[in-house]
Order: C-alpha cells, then structure tokens, then sequence
C-alpha cells in the first residue's frame, strides 16, 4: 500500500518531518508491504494480512469500497509495477 501525494499532503510538516528519518522511512514501508501479492476480491473482506514487519493490516470492503485499517480508502485498480502490485491509500497508514 502507498500513500497518495495528496494523503501526505493532508498530514503536518511534523509528522512528515518524523516519517522522513531513515529509520522511520524504512519502517513505514515495511509496514505497508504485504509479502506476497494481493488481489482483492469480497472474500477478502474483515481479513487481517501480516505486513512485511510482522504486523497486521485489515483490509474490508464497504458499500463498495476498500479500506486499509478502517480508515485509508484503497483505491482501485491496483497499479502494475515490476515487483507485483501497488494499491494507493487515501491517507498515511503509519499503525
């Protein structure tokens, strides 16, 4: 999952200051990295998937749309890109 240009520009300069550290960096995309390819179909829905770092992600399906921890809308289709799939999010997804 990527965050769209616009969902980091709804966030403070603090916290995109804090998400720009390395370390911060490194683990915020680790976090949004799904360890194999995701393909979402409405069996799908209400599942937790663990990310790259071990941690879980929700992943539901409501009136039509998908959503990522229950508050970053995914936008679909996903964007085809060498190494699988990007789904972009509506909004920075850091937990």
């Amino acid at each position: 999952f990527a965050a769209s240009d616009s969902a980091f520009a709804k966030i403070s300069s603090s916290a995109f200051k804090n998400l720009s550290q390395p370390t911060k960096t490194q683990n915020y995309l680790s976090y949004n990295t799904l360890p194999f390819q995701l393909e979402l179909t409405a069996s799908m829905s209400g599942r937790y998937l663990k990310s790259s770092t071990g941690r879980l992600v929700r992943i539901t399906l409501r009136n039509g749309e998908w959503y990522l921890n229950n508050v970053a809308k995914i936008a679909t289709p996903a964007a085809q890109v060498k190494s699988g799939l990007i789904y972009f999010v509506d909004r920075v997804v850091t937990q």
